[in-house]
């Protein structure tokens, strides 16, 4: 009777029903009067579906199933209607709390958003042990990234109708929960599913610092809940009109001995012997960046605290005066471009900049289905590209990070990920990420796809244990071992090694097509591999390269001060020995085929006060030794023609205390210290250096 109930509703629902279209009218204008109506019984989607492209959800634990909107992610997420904005709705959903997640305060119900700093929500609220896990109901408002700012302050507004204090919700039971905005008051509701009101609340708008207006959204944190019949009405709409999209004009200094193609963004060229990036206007461009450069600095777990926010709160008062002070500094030093985890306050003001998006690593946190090799103490992992999720999120991520981005000429180029495992299991082999897949459990989506890998290449189990030496009874088997050995382990090594390229043609196929569905125009910049010359790195290079601009890599390396070399060891027929830098990058960049650039280096000096225990680098006594190995390292990158860019880590300090105790950076790698004052040799010996780019490039 239910498949049946939600089959008839559908034939006879519209799942978006536009009464009256009114004519478009600027934001921020007088909203013209007209009705929007919008129903979704969830029922006209296929199974497992995230609710596109009628809803727009922020995280990939939105599912659609039996007719129901689901979500279990143990953070605050959003599934929000595409709908224009609305400043006189009402909108309601049944919703139903399932399963409990965690011991810390878990909701779940419905929004008025505006943006992720904006918004009303009605919703059913569990405390956390500590307050015994009571269940009550709230309305609440987010107002400037603030929480609760209806009940106290400049934001305070008046209750009106109050109903149902001391109410308690029940898990599995649905609730319609029903939110009413105009412009003069917000009233929440929640009812049984026959119509009883068991709690209402209603806030006046006695101040013009609240919510007023947004779309409908449904949310929830830390439970398993199912919603179910939204409806929702937009008697006023807000028409918004995306301006064009104007930059400030691109002020950055180029080589203009070097005459490239120009297209208005940053690309590449070879120029005679050597690479070149080419800038908007056409002039010859090596990157010389610094990164992590942010307002709030580095926490420490330890602390509770960043020491370097703190300090600069007190020395700038805004985010604004920082940034003026921190870009004026950096142009004054020679750099030309913003790295990684740099604040966006700090973009237009002389330096390009870029945007990095995490795709496997943050993909990789949500479990063991989502990895082929989770995070560890070091944070390295490795998505599992297999899963049906992982498109889709690097599609809606790649949506989210890049909006307007594909018009900003100041915009280097995008990196995908940062230093993921490509070894999997040895650094070693060509099979390292396979052998980790081998591993899974047969129920594992990557495992199902080596095992359906091996069925096409093969057709029958019999072909394959011919040419493994095997006697394995049908692939079905083969999905239960944890191991796969045979008389002929080259051919077994030699189609675990086909797999591999596999698994990272679909990363970079997945990863960059995202991108470029959004953004045709800028440069992707590759991965930020861990180091590059292993053996693990040889299919890397070479699939990557057929979907990137410039391969990059954080290479940490040494300098023999005395002898004002660079170099580092590795191994050569099996023994490490010491090897030039400049030959080094070259094997590389003859296995990427393309231009390189490298994406992390430092040398952390014993005399800053910090520990230097924990993080990468070849240690020095003093600064003055510090500032000669950042020379000493950044001319021998500038004089390799293959290489288009560097980015010295970083801006300022980490704590003395460290990041977390899993990661206890604790290293003197900063340009300034943690009172925001710099390290005037290294930063002297960098504004010589930086600035002579271009002669040394020539």
């Amino acid at each position: 009777m239910y498949i049946l109930r939600k089959t008839i509703k559908m034939l006879i629902t519209i799942s978006l029903i536009l009464v009256l279209v009114a004519p478009t009218t600027l934001a921020g204008s007088e909203p013209s009067v007209s009705s929007q109506r919008l129903q979704d019984d969830f029922s006209a989607y296929v199974a497992g579906s995230d609710g596109s492209p009628q809803w727009i959800t922020d995280d990939i634990s939105w599912e659609v199933n039996n007719g129901c909107f689901e979500n279990n992610s143990l953070k605050k997420s959003f599934a929000k209607y595409d709908s224009t904005v609305g400043t006189d709705l009402t909108f309601e959903s049944e919703v139903t709390i399932q399963v409990s997640q965690g011991d810390k305060y878990k909701s779940a119900g419905i929004s008025v958003y505006s943006d992720n700093n904006n918004y009303w929500s009605l919703a059913l609220v569990e405390g956390p042990e500590a307050k015994n896990e009571m269940h009550y109901i709230e309305l609440q408002e987010m107002f400037n990234g603030q929480w609760c700012v209806q009940d106290y302050g400049e934001t305070k507004l008046k209750v009106g109708s109050y109903v149902g204090d001391g109410i308690e919700w029940k898990y599995n039971q649905p609730y319609v929960l029903k939110i009413s905005l105009n412009n003069k008051s917000i009233t929440g509701v929640v009812c049984e599913l026959d119509g009883k009101k068991i709690w209402e609340k209603e806030y006046i708008f006695s101040s013009e610092n609240c919510t007023k207006k947004g779309i409908p959204a449904l949310t929830s944190a830390a439970v398993e809940t199912k919603y179910d019949n939204a409806k929702c009405t937009i008697n006023k709409k807000v028409y918004e009109v995306n301006a064009v999209s104007s930059y400030p004009e691109l002020k950055i200094e180029t080589d203009t001995t070097i005459s490239g193609k120009k297209t208005g963004f940053f690309h590449t060229q070879k120029i005679g012997d050597k690479w070149w990036v080419i800038a908007p206007n056409g002039n010859g461009f090596i990157a010389v960046g610094t990164q992590r450069m942010t307002y709030k600095g580095i926490y420490s777990e330890a602390l509770g605290y960043s020491p370097y926010e703190q300090n600069v709160k007190s020395i700038y008062g805004s985010e604004e005066e920082w940034a003026e002070n921190t870009a004026e500094r950096l142009n004054s030093w020679g750099f030309n471009l913003l790295g990684i985890d740099s604040a966006p306050s700090l973009r237009y003001r002389g330096l390009a900049h870029t945007v990095s998006f995490g795709f496997g690593s943050s993909f990789s946190k949500y479990g063991e289905d989502y990895v082929i090799y989770g995070l560890d103490a070091s944070n390295h992992c490795f998505p599992n590209v297999f899963s049906p999720k992982f498109e889709y999120y690097c599609d809606d991520l790649a949506r989210k990070v890049i909006q307007e981005d594909q018009n900003d000429p100041w915009l280097f180029g995008y990196y995908l990920d940062n230093e993921l495992s490509w070894w999997g299991q040895s650094f070693d082999t060509t099979y390292g990420l396979t052998d980790l897949v081998i591993k899974k459990d047969k129920t594992h989506t990557a495992k199902i796809a080596l095992i359906n890998w091996l069925q096409n290449r093969y057709g029958n189990i019999s072909s394959l244990n011919k040419a493994w030496g095997t006697d394995y009874p049908s692939f079905e088997t083969l999905g239960k071992m944890t191991l796969f050995t045979g008389k002929n382990q080259l051919a077994i090594n030699t189609d675990k090694t086909d797999f591999e390229k596999a698994i990272i043609e679909k990363y970079y196929t997945i990863t960059t097509g995202a991108i470029k569905k959004y953004d045709k125009n800028h440069m992707i910049l590759g991965s930020r591999n861990a180091c590059g010359t292993e053996k693990c790195y040889d299919l890397v290079w070479g699939i990557g390269r057929n979907y990137t601009d410039i391969s990059t890599f954080n290479y940490y390396g040494k300098v023999d001060l005395q002898a004002e070399t660079a170099y580092d060891q590795i191994k050569v027929n099996g023994v490490y020995q010491n090897v030039e830098l400049s030959e080094i990058f070259a094997q590389i960049y003859n296995k990427a085929k393309q231009p390189i650039m490298i994406s992390e280096w430092s040398f952390p000096a014993y005399d800053s006060g910090l520990p230097c225990t924990v993080g990468a680098g070849m240690r020095v006594d003093t600064q003055t030794e510090r500032a000669k190995a950042y020379e000493i390292y950044q001319k021998a990158l500038f004089n390799m023609p293959f290489l288009v860019g560097s980015e010295f880590f970083m801006w300022v300090d980490p704590p003395a205390e460290g990041l977390t105790k899993s990661y206890k950076l604790d290293t003197n790698y900063g340009l300034v210290n943690e009172k925001d004052e710099p390290y005037a040799l290294v930063t002297s010996v960098a504004k010589a250096t930086n600035g002579n780019v271009y002669s040394l490039r020539n």
